[in-house]
């Protein structure tokens, strides 16, 4: 599966590249460029799905339209109505607001991070099942990252960090409760019986 995710709408060109441990991001247009490197720890696994025209282009949208028709209502009806520049007018209006609404039309699916900031992603560029194969893969390499970082056997780690850490894992929703129960019995269980079988056990003679 691809490690990067190249994404175009109008004049933005965004660029996703996943690394070992973190998701970089190229956002290009006509005129600048700007680059981010996210670490796998302030990402989250919370996506919501945005799709819809922007408020204040469909307002002028529909205003426009209202003034259009009573515009040409009042041109064909009323003996001293619009004149037909008014209604061109109009329509020209109404015709740039309906191409402003048309061009702000949001499908993006936005990636929260840990700070409340999202990561946006268009939703179909582009494929749908190209961009939620892209997500599932940042899960995936964020998942692998993590557990190998904060899950693993470390005689340097106490079981109370250990134990931390697997509710620190939890919490995140990196893994569920099974997952921390098996990581448990295979981490902390055995570190606590070995911390009870070191020394020496002196018998009575």
């Amino acid at each position: 599966m691809e490690t990067i995710l190249k994404q175009r709408r109008f004049i933005v060109t965004k660029l996703f590249e996943l690394t070992d441990r973190s998701l970089k991001v190229t956002v290009s247009t006509l005129t600048s460029s700007n680059a981010i490197e996210i670490d796998f720890e302030n990402i989250t696994t919370k996506i919501s799905h945005q799709k819809g025209p922007k408020r204040i282009p469909t307002i002028f949208t529909g205003l426009s339209l209202a003034g259009l028709i009573i515009c040409i209502l009042s041109h064909f009806l009323e003996k001293n109505g619009s004149k037909t520049e008014d209604v061109l007018f109009y329509f020209v209006v109404f015709v740039a607001c309906a191409l402003i609404t048309y061009l702000s039309y949001e499908n993006e699916l936005n990636l929260l991070l840990i700070h409340g900031t999202k990561l946006t992603f268009f939703a179909n560029s582009p494929t749908k099942k190209t961009v939620e194969d892209f997500l599932s893969l940042i899960k995936k390499h964020q998942k692998e990252y993590l557990l190998n970082r904060y899950a693993t056997a470390d005689d340097l780690l106490s079981q109370e960090q250990l134990a931390t850490n697997l509710r620190w894992l939890l919490e995140r929703n990196i893994i569920d409760s099974e997952e921390c129960e098996v990581l448990k019995q295979k981490l902390i269980i055995p570190k606590t019986e070995h911390v009870k079988t070191v020394g020496f056990t002196f018998g009575s003679n």
